[in-house]
């Protein structure tokens, strides 16, 4: 698989360092939230759990709602029934947020599960930062490496976008637009093998209503007379715009991220 060289680990770092704490996404409603992190201790009475955040490092409470959905990552039905969730699961939690890092859940996705997380870890409360630098014992190229360049992305992007942003507005050359932060997924992959489209990140900017149904940035690459190397962004509203492109109007590529593993 071909990745984007470019960004270092200690961009996460780095912004973590500079007490620029992200909110998590947030879905249709503003209490909404989508978190992505690892499992760090369970509730075997009724299912609740904590788990550290990936893109803020802080600990998280999750209270599942008796209909919540425990998905597995290319699991079957009958598993996902019986499956109890475990200490270094990486999950991506869907909820309604209560209070300052309690979320109500209505769906765990289980991504991957990693060793990576020491036992008998001392868990400081919810909303209390627990030092910079991603989970215990997952580096960030361990965490892209785990679940994948899409999840990851999904996961930092907060963080990568308030870092962005804080970025240009240190050169008085922030946007007054809404931005947010995309998977990058290659066409030419995505029709051979989906599951490895995604190969970066970008920054889009934009009027609200328009950002808010960009899903991807969709790269087309191409070659001019055998010395130019092109390559098209397109802001899209789908995953797979390898089966259908379309672009998003008033919505422009301010940044890109690169990666590097």
């Amino acid at each position: 698989m071909r990745i984007i060289p470019g960004l270092i680990a200690g961009l996460v770092v780095a912004l973590l360092a500079a007490a620029v704490l992200p909110v998590p996404a947030l879905g249709d409603n503003d209490d909404d939230a989508e978190v992505t992190g690892v499992v760090v201790s369970v509730n075997g009475g009724d299912g609740s759990f904590q788990f550290r955040e990936f893109s803020s490092n802080l600990i998280w409470s999750a209270i599942l709602r008796r209909d919540a959905k425990i998905q597995l990552k290319g699991g079957k039905d009958r598993d996902e029934k019986r499956y109890r969730l475990t200490a270094g699961d990486i999950v991506e939690v869907e909820g309604r947020v209560l209070s300052s890092r309690t979320v109500l859940v209505k769906k765990v996705k289980v991504l991957a599960h990693t060793t990576a997380q020491p036992s008998g870890i001392v868990l400081p409360q919810p909303g209390q930062p627990a030092g910079a630098g991603p989970a215990p014992g997952l580096t960030v190229p361990a965490i892209v490496k785990t679940i994948g360049i899409g999840a990851a992305v999904k996961a930092f992007a907060p963080a990568l976008n308030t870092f962005v942003n804080k970025l240009l507005q240190a050169k008085d050359a922030q946007t007054q637009q809404t931005t947010k932060v995309v998977p990058i997924l290659s066409i030419t992959l995505g029709v051979n093998t989906p599951g490895q489209a995604a190969v970066g990140a970008a920054q889009v900017s934009g009027p609200k209503a328009s950002v808010d149904k960009v899903q991807a940035v969709a790269v087309i690459d191409a070659n001019y007379q055998g010395s130019f190397s092109i390559r098209a962004l397109v802001p899209v509203d789908s995953l797979e715009p390898w089966k259908r492109l379309v672009r998003v109007p008033s919505v422009g590529v301010s940044a890109i991220i690169d990666l590097k593993l």
